[in-house]
């Protein structure tokens, strides 16, 4: 019996269609194979994945840039000493954080931003780290920690708890932290050495 004219039009629908199908999986395991080396573009995906969750995050570096500026305003900041506070810090919050793994790795710490006016003075570093949970996966964090300038009490009179910067020849308040100058008068600054640079927390960057 022959084939009337849609049923050829069906089986060559069908045809075209399983085609297609063929030609599409086809170009997937190509570009799979050429961008995963691997036939299977979910299991590409799911390597990719990995290989950027292991990969060293990228800084804002601006160390640099940021560098000289702060030790114009503090000449006795070290910057290697309080890099290695910093550091320590990173390393204690991905223990506290994540039950203590036994691997950790530290890569690059960076100066991001600097802050000194109307009395408020930061420097706000980032690091990047890897660590291993306890799955055995290998995951690498951007972390952002402050170095604050504060007042430091225990330098303080007993009964004494806060102090104000003040031009001694004219009494004008000093609000730029680190001035040698007063803006009003000209009078020299000499800064009381009761304030120090403290690491005030660190915190873990992105998800």
């Amino acid at each position: 019996m022959g084939l009337n004219i849609n049923s050829i039009i069906l089986i060559l629908f069908a045809a075209g269609f399983i085609g297609a199908i063929v030609y599409i999986r086809l170009r997937i395991w190509r570009i799979s194979k050429s961008l995963f080396g691997t036939s299977s573009l979910a299991e590409g995906l799911k390597k990719a994945k990995q290989e950027a969750e292991s990969a060293p995050k990228s800084l804002s570096g601006m160390t640099r840039l940021l560098l000289p500026r702060i030790q114009e305003d503090f000449p006795a900041f070290n910057w290697e000493e309080y890099r290695q506070k910093v550091r320590t810090d990173v390393r204690s919050c991905i223990a506290d954080k994540h039950d203590k793994p036994q691997e950790i790795e530290l890569h690059e710490t960076e100066i991001s931003d600097y802050r000194n006016s109307e009395g408020t003075c930061y420097i706000r570093c980032q690091t990047s780290a890897g660590y291993r949970t306890d799955a055995g996966n290998w995951i690498e964090k951007k972390f952002e920690t402050d170095l604050v300038y504060i007042q430091d009490v225990s330098k303080l009179p007993p009964t004494q708890t806060g102090i104000g910067l003040n031009c001694p020849n004219c009494g004008a308040p000093i609000q730029t932290l680190g001035v040698k100058i007063c803006p009003f008068c000209g009078t020299g600054i000499t800064e009381l050495n009761i304030r120090v640079w403290k690491v005030t927390g660190t915190r873990e960057l992105g998800k």
